[in-house]
């Protein structure tokens, strides 16, 4: 997501909506309105945009905070990742529980996680894409038990994914510059959120964006109010998602120092797994006891009344 570019019509101050462009980051297809244009590129042409609010902010407080937030993190992890046949897969493991998974029909999509937590909020050194040989993959999951290792044989050229984060961002707004997807919180994708949170952002902003309240003048109070919607919902699931993760690498309070050796042994005791599982129920709670719709409908009203507007009255 990138700050594409500014452009206003200087010759008029009035409320009403001039032909100038706002353009701002955001998930999806272009969409117009009159005063406003948005756009969305990855994660990997992030720097511009957060050096541009940067720039914006440095005489302000906020200068040096936003500093801190140009580069994303790394998480500490990495997935391998490689497109195998169904019937490869079929043809030496019957029955394999991955059948079950498959895209477009006949491809599955193999993807094998590495978790290192001590490098968690580090810079990785290196590119954050890359192909590896098999052998580098392999040596990641030796002993592992065969249903893994029939996988990891028929990854003949897997790719190596450096998983990055955006630490919590002070704020998704700057302006009328607006960051959403993984522009204001790209995560980890161990609640499979990531995408989901990019087009609750871009609905609420639209929403607010779509009230006939919105002009030249209105836009940044309609801009800090998606921030204040969405930032703490959406980070919140970006913890949520480094919570779960922890629970799938065993790397959580629950499990402390578990080796390869004691694992196979059945050193993890039946009821610690009941545990987790609890655990990974609350996590996910969200999933089924809250809706967009009302955040968008919060969002709206929170708008109203910064412009003195008694929704109730209307």
């Amino acid at each position: 997501m990138k700050l594409l570019g500014l452009e206003e019509d200087l010759r008029r101050r009035s409320s009403r909506p001039t032909t100038g462009k706002l353009i701002i980051g955001v998930l999806g297809e272009y969409l117009y309105r009159p005063g406003i244009q948005t756009a969305h590129t990855n994660i990997g042409n992030l720097t511009r945009l957060r050096e541009s609010r940067m720039e914006r902010a440095k005489q302000g407080e906020d200068a040096e905070e936003m500093r801190k937030h140009v580069e994303p993190i790394w998480t500490g992890q990495i997935v391998y990742r490689s497109l195998i046949t169904r019937e490869a897969l079929e043809s030496v493991f019957p029955g394999h529980p991955s059948l079950s998974y498959p895209i477009q029909g006949r491809i599955i999509n193999a993807a094998a996680l590495i978790s290192k937590p001590e490098c968690y909020g580090s810079v990785y050194d290196g590119p954050w894409v890359a192909q590896v040989a098999q052998e580098d993959l392999k040596a990641e999951f030796v002993n592992w038990e065969s249903r893994v290792q029939t996988l990891l044989d028929l990854m003949k050229s897997p790719s190596k994914w450096v998983i990055n984060s955006v630490d919590s961002l002070p704020s998704f707004v700057s302006g009328r510059v607006a960051l959403i997807g993984d522009a204001a919180h790209a995560m980890t994708p161990h609640q499979a959120s990531g995408a989901g949170q990019a087009v609750e952002d871009g609905f609420v902003l639209a929403s607010l964006l779509a009230q006939p309240e919105v002009n030249r003048i209105t836009v940044t109070e309609a801009l800090k109010t998606y921030d204040e919607v969405r930032r703490p919902f959406a980070q919140d699931i970006l913890q949520r998602s480094l919570r779960t993760g922890e629970i799938y690498f065993l790397q959580c309070p629950r499990v402390q120092d578990v080796t390869l050796e004691s694992s196979a042994a059945g050193g993890i005791s039946e009821n610690t797994l009941l545990e987790l599982n609890d655990d990974l129920g609350d996590i996910l709670r969200w999933t089924w006891t809250t809706s967009i719709v009302d955040d968008r409908e919060r969002a709206i009203a929170l708008f109203k009344n910064r412009l003195g507007i008694n929704i109730a009255a209307v």
